[in-house]
């Protein structure tokens, strides 16, 4: 993807501890939460570097399902390096017209669909897309990531203990209370294309 611009994640992975791999969470050097789909388009994009481009796909738009747009917008791209204007098109329409290039890469993909018949094609696509992720399937997709977490001395998903924490290998210790602050964010205040909206626990029936 370096040929259209490549965007790198404003995060350093701290050393986490063997407790918190196990649990699939992942932190950065201060201790803070880094959320699944971040995650997953870090390695996207490590991946993409490296030329394991199927890995890269898949955890792009893995991370799109979780409502991330900028898993959405290199999934896109990485569809247009492969030549595949239509599900170009279409990721890059779901993270939105104004999201980071698409104002001036919109424009020249449509171009392009236009002049090979392909444009209802590929707006049917994005329509089929937008249908299979929306508000509703992404936030249920960060609720079930939550519900899956089991921490030790819990059998109940994603209950975090009040006296667990865990030491990082460098020495941050992250704990319970600073983790839950972490997923409150990430569940409760979501960010789509319509904007910021906050949610609440009695809504997603959710405890932290």
């Amino acid at each position: 993807m370096k040929h259209v611009g490549i965007w790198v994640l404003l995060f350093c992975l701290g050393l986490g501890s063997a407790q918190a791999k196990r649990l699939g969470l992942f932190f950065d050097t201060h201790g803070n939460m880094i959320s699944p789909d971040d995650y997953l388009v870090h390695q996207a994009l490590k991946d993409d570097e490296g030329g394991y481009k199927n890995d890269a796909m898949w955890r792009l738009q893995e991370a799109g399902e979780y409502g991330n747009k900028h898993g959405q917008y290199y999934a896109g791209l990485l569809y247009l390096q492969q030549g595949d204007y239509v599900n170009g098109y279409a990721w890059l329409k779901l993270a939105g017209e104004d999201f980071m290039n698409n104002s001036n890469l919109l424009p020249s993909v449509s171009q392009t669909l236009n002049s090979r018949g392909l444009m209802n094609t590929a707006k049917q696509t994005h329509h089929r897309l937008n249908e299979q992720i929306n508000f509703e399937s992404t936030i249920a997709k960060r609720v079930d990531w939550f519900k899956k977490l089991k921490f030790a001395g819990s059998h109940i998903g994603g209950y975090i203990p009040v006296f667990w924490r865990t030491e990082m290998r460098d020495g941050v210790v992250v704990k319970g209370f600073d983790l839950r602050q972490d997923i409150k964010s990430f569940l409760f205040d979501y960010r789509y294309q319509q904007g910021d909206v906050r949610l609440t626990e009695l809504e997603l029936d959710v405890i932290l």
